[in-house]
């Protein structure tokens, strides 16, 4: 007589399937996960350029390698060069060394810059957001590309230094909520990386850009690591060298798409804007429509920079001219207003106690993040300011009396966001 069916099913249990693993649901598991690497780009691993007094200068980069699931470019630089103060005009910038580097810019996405800083925006969010260690409690010491102004140039004297710069292709999150398009979560996921790049897609032909400021403008520290004034004509820059190696911080594409990380929805941005303060005393920053900020914004960073100050060289406009900061939405809802010494107070607390001292930032740069809880302990996207689901998101800064900064200073605002993919 044949066996009847086991509870129903209608088949022999030794019939049945075996159920196949989720994709990403055995990253990470030992033994089963695929493992992570850390190489050297092939067409990217011996970069040179001659920077010069005068103008910029682009680093001939090539197509980034088609391999591996990356999260991360870590770019190392050699530089060089010699400042001659002949006329005794010159004068180091407070961004010094990052504005060494005019703007790098990576896209590896059809709709949005995957990172587009320029050097000195780039420098502020290495500070508090480094690739690696990024949760760490207690003094930050970054790298040297943003301690700035500690290891300036000797006049006269050949300068010579290294620097390491941050690419994050993603980011790793303690908590994360996975939304959907209109702001609904599906699930928490914990300690999730959010995305890394597939760079084996067919079209992933991603040519990084690195662009090399002019390293001696006339009258402009912010353009340039060095500059003089007007009066100057003597002062030179002479015996410019700079060498540069990417890394890729991956994982390899493993046979079972179980053992890869996870997709998400969203992949990582790192992008800036500029808004004319047109000489008034409150300058507003509208986050939408700027092309750059659509999407779950993690943080805002940034500076207001008066070209007419410092005696025509420019400089950043100190905490000590601003009377506040506020954060609205919705055009009027009133999230966030701090005076510089509460805002100064609170980077102070999230991002290590040494954090303005060691990084020897400008007074003025300010820094608003979503993404750290406030004690500092881990990084969730559960209080990110969706611009999916609320409009009118913007930054407005309230200059003091009698301090108002001159009609061609502009704000630089770098936005740290999530963004959903289109392809």
């Amino acid at each position: 007589m044949a066996q009847a069916a086991i509870a129903g099913t209608g088949q022999d249990a030794s019939q049945a399937q075996p159920q196949q693993a989720a994709p990403g649901s055995l990253f990470g598991v030992p033994k089963y996960s695929t493992q992570r690497r850390f190489v050297l780009d092939n067409g990217n691993q011996a970069l040179a350029a001659v920077p010069i007094g005068g103008s910029q200068v682009n680093v001939p980069t090539t197509r980034l390698d088609q391999l591996d699931i990356v999260q991360g470019i870590k770019v190392a630089v050699q530089y060089a060069g010699t400042w001659t103060n002949t006329g005794g005009g010159l004068a180091v910038s407070k961004f010094f060394p990052s504005n060494i580097v005019q703007q790098i810019t990576f896209k590896l996405q059809a709709a949005y810059n995957t990172f587009n800083l320029t050097g000195p925006l780039a420098s502020i969010i290495q500070a508090f957001r480094p690739m690696w260690g990024s949760r760490q409690l207690g003094p930050v010491f970054p790298d040297a590309f943003s301690q700035l102004g500690s290891n300036n140039p000797t006049f006269g004297a050949a300068f010579n230094a290294t620097y390491n710069i941050d690419i994050p292709f993603a980011v790793k999150f303690d908590e994360y909520f996975d939304l959907t398009a209109q702001g609904d979560p599906t699930r928490k996921v914990y300690d999730a990386i959010v995305s890394p790049m597939y760079m084996a897609a067919q079209a992933r032909v991603v040519v990084p850009t690195i662009t090399l400021a002019p390293q001696l403008a006339t009258g402009d520290l912010l353009g340039s690591p060095v500059s003089r004034p007007g009066t100057d004509v003597t002062s030179t820059y002479t015996a410019g060298a700079f060498a540069c190696e990417m890394a890729r911080d991956a994982y390899w594409t493993a046979n079972s798409p179980a053992a890869n990380p996870p997709q998400y929805p969203w992949i990582y941005t790192r992008d800036y804007f500029t808004q004319p303060t047109a000489g008034q005393a409150k300058v507003g920053c509208l986050i939408q429509n700027t092309g750059v900020s659509v999407g779950q914004v993690m943080s805002l960073f940034g500076f207001v920079w008066d070209p007419q100050a410092n005696a025509g060289l420019g400089a950043v406009v100190p905490m000590s001219s601003i009377s506040s900061f506020e954060i609205v939405t919705g055009g009027s809802l009133q999230n966030i207003q701090m005076t510089p010494q509460q805002l100064t107070d609170k980077m102070r607390s999230q991002f290590g106690v040494n954090f303005l001292e060691d990084v020897n930032f400008p007074s003025g740069i300010f820094v608003f993040d979503w993404a750290m809880n406030p004690d500092g302990g881990y990084l969730s996207n559960a209080d990110c300011i969706n611009t999916y689901l609320v409009n009118g998101v913007q930054l407005n800064i309230t200059f003091k009396a009698g301090s108002v900064p001159s009609a061609t200073s502009t704000v630089y605002l770098g936005v740290e966001a999530l963004k959903l993919a289109t392809s």
